[in-house]
């Protein structure tokens, strides 16, 4: 009798504690982050207004959207978040090519790369510091600040801080003519300390150089690694022995580079963009990347489009889709010299294609 109240006690006890709601499953850790996401706008003064740069001002005055507390999915990017934002104030954008944000809009006002002068446009900070990535690359960690803001000159924000104050260079340069809050400064230490782009002379880069075909060769042969080359080239004017010559093999061996016609290279002549966005594209092909993304890129918004080289077209739409080659305002300028700064940009923003 005993042994049966006992069992009729236990079963009992075991029905209550299954109508208990179910603790002992743990419930999943929170793969939530919580970022926080300011708009910093303008209004729309034209050529003539008063120049706002945001390293300089913070965005006094401008502001479209402050601190937004966002809750994401890990692993979110900072698209992602730019985008849930603005759809939820009403604020409407156009992106030209991959994470190139070229306008937005909010309460009837639309300012774009064009509307308050040559160098105006939309930029991104995290943390007070420029990314090297275009937004739709950048993934977000928790506690992370996104500043979306536009100036009326970009050449003056690369490198900026947040909110006005300025991001201290971790690499020293020897070059007396980078200044460390120049817009190519982070381009041309990346360059610089790994081995992509040596100076003019120890103290100097010359970033306003044009970059010859030579230096361009050369800047991704030892982005390559500078591997061993076989064999030379049968262009004339690379004479077997210059600084330049396994890198011009390399790139010529592997279908990187052509010459101007079947006997010279023209080392020394200078870079066109075009030219560059092709190597470049050349170079992503031969590393077997998926280049895919971006040659669908409509590139005909650009006001000078047609003066595209034929075969040039495919290179010119990976490059702006994929984020390497940025457009100045509706222009893409395919025929204009590469600076040697420019051209450290085109390098950093390449490498960060393999990331």
């Amino acid at each position: 009798m005993k042994q049966k109240k006992l069992f009729s006690l236990l079963l009992a006890l075991a029905l209550a504690l299954s109508l208990l709601p179910d603790r002992a499953l743990a419930a999943p850790a929170d793969s939530s982050i919580t970022t926080y996401f300011t708009l910093v706008g303008d209004t729309a003064h034209g050529e003539n207004g008063p120049v706002h740069i945001y390293k300089q001002d913070g965005g006094a005055g401008r502001t479209w959207i402050t601190h937004e507390s966002v809750r994401v999915p890990a692993g979110t990017s900072a698209f992602t978040v730019f985008d849930k934002v603005l759809a939820e104030h009403g604020i409407s954008y156009e992106e030209k090519s991959a994470s190139y944000i070229f306008s937005l809009t909010s309460a009837g006002v639309t300012l774009s790369g064009d509307t308050n002068g040559q160098n105006c446009g939309w930029l991104y900070l995290v943390n007070g510091v420029s990314p090297t990535v275009g937004l739709r690359d950048y993934t977000l960690s928790d506690g992370d600040e996104l500043v979306v803001y536009y100036t009326d000159d970009y050449t003056q924000e690369t490198g900026s801080g947040g909110m006005g104050g300025t991001d201290t260079p971790s690499v020293s340069l020897p070059f007396t003519d980078v200044p460390t809050d120049s817009w190519y400064y982070e381009n041309a230490a990346f360059c610089y300390t790994n081995g992509i782009l040596k100076g003019s002379s120890s103290t100097q880069f010359s970033p306003e150089s044009a970059m010859s075909r030579a230096m361009f060769a050369t800047a991704l042969y030892r982005l390559a690694g500078s591997p061993v080359v076989s064999g030379g080239t049968a262009f004339a004017d690379v004479p077997s022995g210059s600084w330049y010559a396994d890198a011009v093999a390399w790139a010529s061996q592997n279908g990187l580079v052509k010459g101007s016609d079947a006997a010279h290279f023209a080392p020394e002549t200078a870079l066109t963009r075009e030219q560059a966005a092709t190597l470049l594209y050349r170079c992503a092909q031969f590393k077997k990347w998926d280049v895919s993304i971006g040659e669908d890129t409509n590139i005909l918004s650009y006001t000078d489009a047609e003066s595209i080289s034929e075969h040039a077209v495919s290179a010119m739409q990976w490059a702006c889709g994929s984020g390497v080659l940025h457009g100045s305002g509706n222009r893409l300028s395919p025929n204009s010299p590469v600076s040697r700064a420019q051209a450290a940009a085109l390098l950093q923003r390449f490498s960060a294609l393999a990331k």
